[in-house]
């Protein structure tokens, strides 16, 4: 994560991308659309932010499936970081809002979820998966153009 530039969608108390900025991440962007966890956040990286002022931290008070639509970050980030309701289809919706994107899509994604099988949208991999309890993390890269190829008709 050196000098990485994190985005971190449903971030709820910022806790992937504080733990992002603390493991050497140069800049995180947090957005949700609840008040309650981002004024939490904006607490927790303030201990942070006096230690390191130089990371660019900022974060967006907005529904996610907007915020990709209308007020994604160019350049891109290096890495996203989505942590949607658990069950609720939102997360699905924004990974292939991600996925569609045109030349401003991250090198990577962690998606966690209820440990339930992720099917990647097209132009995504799957790269590994990790599981903890009931909680599932699968890692995604951009799909290699031979298999970007296979989906078209």
């Amino acid at each position: 994560l050196a000098g990485a530039r994190v985005l971190d969608l449903f971030c709820g108390t910022g806790s992937l991308g504080i733990e992002a900025l603390s493991r050497g991440a140069a800049g995180a962007l947090f957005v949700d659309q609840a008040a309650a966890p981002l004024a939490v956040l904006e607490r927790n990286l303030a201990p942070l932010l006096a230690a390191a002022p130089e990371l660019a931290v900022s974060w967006r008070r907005q529904e996610v499936l907007r915020f990709i639509a209308a007020a994604w970050p160019q350049p891109g980030p290096d890495g996203v970081f989505l942590d949607p309701p658990y069950g609720d289809p939102v997360g699905g919706a924004a990974l292939a809002a991600i996925a569609r994107l045109a030349g401003g899509g991250p090198a990577w994604l962690a998606f966690e979820s209820e440990n339930r099988e992720l099917a990647p949208p097209p132009g995504l991999a799957v790269e590994r998966v990790l599981r903890c309890g009931d909680t599932r993390v699968t890692l995604l890269r951009p799909a290699p153009q031979r298999e970007l190829d296979k989906e078209r008709p």
